[in-house]
Parts: C-alpha cells; sequence; structure tokens
C-alpha cells in the first residue's frame, strides 16, 4: 500500500499529465508567513508558462493524523481515491 501525508498537493498541466507533487509553501506551524515560499502557486505559474512542473519539489511535511497510534485507517492511496472518483459514489 503506498500512503501519502497530507496535505499532499498535485499540479497537472494542460493534458492532465502530473506535474507537481508536493507541499503548499514553507511555513512552519506557528511561524510567520511573510516570506514564504509558495512552492504550489510558483509550481502552477511554471507549469502554465511551460507546460512543466519545477524539477525540484519538495514533499509535504504532514500533519498531525500520521503520528497518530493506528495513523494507516487515516490514509487512503490513489488508487482508492480514482475507485471512489470513477463510481461516481460520493466519498
Amino acid at each position: 500500500m503506498v500512503l501519502f501525508c497530507t496535505p499532499n498537493f498535485f499540479g497537472f498541466n494542460a493534458d492532465a499529465g502530473p506535474q507537481y507533487r508536493g507541499r503548499l509553501d514553507d511555513v512552519k506551524m506557528n511561524a510567520s508567513a511573510e516570506n514564504r515560499n509558495t512552492n504550489l502557486l510558483n509550481a502552477m505559474r511554471q507549469i502554465a508558462q511551460t507546460g512543466n512542473g519545477p524539477k525540484k519539489q519538495i514533499a509535504s511535511m504532514g500533519c498531525s493524523i500520521k503520528w497518530r497510534k493506528y495513523h494507516a485507517s487515516y490514509c487512503v492511496t490513489i488508487a482508492q481515491i480514482f475507485a471512489i472518483l470513477s463510481s461516481g459514489k460520493s466519498p
């Protein structure tokens, strides 16, 4: 099973090709957002201009869910997400 931390952001080009998977920004919990690096916004701007995502992508740090004793029950795989979406049922 492939697990992903949350929040995990994805960016796609006009051909629905995956170009970005990573964090929103570099602001740590309880820190000032004044001089933050807006990773997702910068990636999406680059994808809009070039069709390609940045070569360097920084993974999300994850939220507190992953530190819970039974964190696997809170996580889903990409395959599970696609199965839910393609079934037409509400998650």
